[in-house]
C-alpha cells in the first residue's frame, strides 16, 4: 500500500492512505530520509520503505502545476 507523509508533529507522523483516511505512527517507525511529502510503501509485514521514484514524480507534477498556475495568474 502507498502512503504519503502528510505531516510530522511531536514525534508522530500522519500518513495519508489511498482512500484519504490517515494512520498515525511514531517517527521512529519511518525509514531514514523520510520527511513530509515522502511516498512510502507498506509491506505485508507492515514495514515502511521509501518510494523515491514515485516521490520524485509527485514533486515534479506538483511543481509543474504550480508553474502553470503562476503563468495563468500573470496573464490576468
Amino acid at each position: 500500500m502507498k502512503l504519503i507523509i502528510d505531516s510530522i508533529e511531536d514525534g508522530i507522523a500522519k500518513l495519508e492512505k489511498p482512500d484519504l483516511t490517515h494512520d498515525f505512527v511514531p517517527v521512529s517507525f519511518l525509514p531514514d530520509g523520510a520527511r513530509e511529502g515522502s511516498v512510502l510503501l507498506r509491506g505485508e509485514n507492515g514495514e515502511l520503505s521509501l518510494d523515491s521514484r514515485e516521490e520524485d514524480e509527485r514533486r515534479k507534477r506538483i511543481a509543474d502545476l504550480q508553474k502553470k498556475l503562476r503563468a495563468k495568474k500573470k496573464r490576468k
